[in-house]
């Protein structure tokens, strides 16, 4: 964990990524925003000093683990863009509820807890978008069980490709990855996209896979195959 004293970098960062419109009055709390790097493979919240911040991902690439009551760690999520954390330890909570793991040095604006969060559970703006934050999570999460439990290994697929090629118009993750997020073995995963790219629904190219027919995708989800086993 590196506090870096870059003020003009924080300031563009604030910008870029329109964190202001977070806050009631942006001045009130700027004296208590960080920028803060971790460098690859840490584990946030792992230290003391790490939860005395909430963070906002602006750079880098993270994953989440969800972890059972055995101590088993499960792959949930993976994070490359934006993303608000710490709203659990905002809200009082000690124990972090998921492990989260830097993939690539990350870089965070980070919000002092202790220093602002009496102002922050009396911002409005704030709260709302702090509800917005944990709505999403509990949403993510939904699916992702809905995704695991009920449908087919198919459909698991062509979900997570247009969750997050859609607006991009492509797929390019990381497929070992992909696959522990959906239950699914590498081989199989693997070749359910192969099939995607002979029905002409996605295409290889140097950005991953192209989706080509997005409306092809959709139509294909719907398709139950009872022979679409998970393995």
């Amino acid at each position: 964990m590196e506090i870096l004293e870059q003020e003009a970098l924080l300031e563009s960062m604030i910008r870029l990524h329109h964190i202001g419109e977070y806050f009631s009055d942006l001045a009130v709390y700027r004296p208590g925003f960080k920028l803060i790097s971790f460098g690859r493979n840490t584990y946030l919240y792992s230290r003391p000093e790490h939860r005395k911040y909430a963070y906002f991902l602006v750079e880098g690439r993270l994953s989440v683990y969800a972890t059972a009551e055995n101590g088993e760690q499960m792959l949930v999520r993976c994070c490359d863009s934006f993303i608000f954390l710490g709203d659990m330890e905002l809200l009082g909570y000690q124990e972090p509820s998921n492990m989260i793991r830097t993939d690539t040095r990350c870089l965070f604006v980070a919000l002092d807890i202790p220093l602002l969060k009496g102002r922050l559970m009396e911002d409005n703006r704030f709260l709302r978008f702090l509800s917005d934050c944990l709505a999403e999570k509990i949403n993510y999460l939904a699916r992702h069980q809905f995704h695991n439990k009920i449908i087919t290994a198919r459909q698991k697929v062509i979900a997570h490709v247009l969750e997050v090629g859609g607006e991009k118009g492509y797929f390019k993750e990381n497929l070992r990855k992909t696959a522990e997020i959906l239950d699914l073995s590498y081989r199989h995963l693997h070749r359910i996209l192969g099939e995607l790219v002979e029905d002409g629904a996605l295409e290889r190219s140097s950005r991953g896979y192209e989706l080509r027919r997005i409306k092809r995708l959709e139509e294909l989800y719907w398709e139950y195959e009872k022979s679409d086993k998970n393995i």
